[in-house]
């Protein structure tokens, strides 16, 4: 425990082996057989997996898109005969109703494609909105679904809020450009560009914009302003600074009335 304690390398050392033949593990079929069923139905093959989904079940392609109906931004692999081949839930026939509580399907919806950014890459996603509850515009139920769009008319990508989020923090934090973060998510979705990668840089870059400006509105409470945020002045969404003098915060209530000796000085003089 003690040698645990001063060099836990030393002691993991002697399990390299395990841990090695453990990832090699996870690259195939696991427990399952080549011809397992599905764990869902127990009628289909079982092919399908999801990498971000906790343990190694397969099912099949209409069990996995059941399991994904809250997660349309999974990353699937099929297995092939000798390995796994990256699918999308697209591909696998998942549509996204939005304007709907999930599972609840919209007798009046239209289908649209769009590109939809997350912290695991970029997604085609087929998503059907809603046009029976009038006045409710598509950009509204892509927000309420906590999809950023990228345009206010007739979105066709969006952000995730969970990835500008990731890209706001790695920003301040480690000053990531926006830049370099949209070519890691295109790195995470095809990092080989065997598949034609939908360029979507631009719109991420509006959609930072978009999602900075909103954030201070927030926070200076534009958005219990009975005025709306057009009533916003000049300068208003500024953060004062700290070491600038501020009468009523950093300057004692007579400043005006000091002495030249104590003009410039922020300290309660005699």
């Amino acid at each position: 425990r003690r040698l645990l304690k001063v060099a836990p390398l030393s002691v993991w050392k002697e399990y390299r082996q395990e841990y090695l033949d453990e990832t090699l593990r996870l690259d195939g079929r696991g427990s399952a057989t080549h011809d397992s069923q599905c764990i869902g139905c127990k009628a289909q093959p079982g092919v399908f997996r999801c990498r971000q989904c906790l343990g190694e079940e397969l099912l099949c392609s209409s069990c996995i898109c059941t399991a994904h109906q809250h997660l349309p931004l999974h990353a699937i692999e099929e297995w092939c005969g000798t390995h796994f081949e990256k699918t999308t839930l697209q591909t696998l026939g998942l549509k996204v109703q939005l304007g709907h509580a999930v599972g609840n399907a919209c007798t009046m919806a239209v289908s649209r494609e769009l590109v939809v950014l997350h912290i695991n890459g970029l997604h085609k996603v087929n998503a059907l909105f809603c046009h029976c509850k009038p006045g409710l515009e598509h950009r509204q139920q892509l927000m309420r679904f906590c999809w950023w769009p990228a345009t206010a008319i007739d979105p066709g990508t969006c952000a995730t809020v969970e990835v500008l989020c990731t890209f706001q923090a790695l920003n301040l934090q480690g000053n990531i450009t926006a830049y370099d973060f949209y070519v890691a998510l295109e790195n995470m979705t095809d990092a080989w560009h065997t598949s034609r990668i939908p360029d979507r840089r631009a719109a991420f870059m509006a959609i930072v914009r978009q999602w900075h400006n909103v954030k201070m509105l927030r926070r200076a409470g534009r958005g219990h302003d009975p005025g709306g945020v057009d009533t916003t002045i000049s300068g208003q969404l500024a953060v004062p600074c700290r070491a600038c003098p501020h009468p009523g915060i950093n300057l004692p209530d007579d400043w005006d009335q000091a002495p030249p000796e104590f003009r410039y000085v922020c300290v309660q003089y005699q």
